[in-house]
């Protein structure tokens, strides 16, 4: 009977220790946003700070891009602004419960791939796309993204063809 009462007092200590590691859902929900805010700011100074060191980005719609810690993130944000360098995340929802947070977004941005001119006068990229994000000890340790490759190909040939 001891060994229960015992028991069940570890395991609520334990349960009440993860739930108050990983933030109240208010401050879950203020980190996502500064975080958004920071990398629609291009502030990579900042950036970082709201992720842990070994921060993991999954996203079936880039397979190819590997991103399992705090490098390989800075990396991949600056590949991306090189591809489409005004990008921005406009958060239409956000929803946190525990440790996660959910957010849905209308992402724009021009255009820069191959071929392009060095101005931001290419075509516009306007997609929705969705995130959810794991919190641990204040901070995202992980991520899972997702948008539709399909909308942002047919955006840009369609804008390809009335230039012409």
């Amino acid at each position: 009977m001891h060994f229960r009462i015992v028991f069940s007092a570890v395991c609520a200590l334990i349960l009440l220790s993860q739930m108050a590691f990983a933030g109240t859902p208010e401050e879950n929900k203020e980190l996502v946003v500064s975080f958004i805010d920071a990398a629609n700011s291009q502030d990579f100074e900042r950036l970082p700070s709201y992720i842990t060191e070994n921060f993991t980005r999954h996203s079936q719609a880039s397979p190819s891009i590997v991103v399992k810690n705090k490098g390989q993130f800075k990396s991949h944000m600056r590949e991306g602004l090189e591809i489409f360098p005004d990008a921005r995340h406009d958060i239409k929802q956000i929803i946190s419960e525990g440790d996660r947070v959910a957010i849905w977004a209308n992402y724009v941005g021009t255009y820069k791939g191959k071929g392009q001119s060095e101005g931001l006068d290419g075509p516009k990229v306007n997609i929705e796309t969705a995130a959810i994000f794991r919190i641990e000890g204040g901070k995202i340790a992980e991520m899972w993204v997702t948008w539709d490759n399909q909308a942002v190909k047919s955006q840009l040939e369609a804008q390809k063809k009335s230039n012409k």
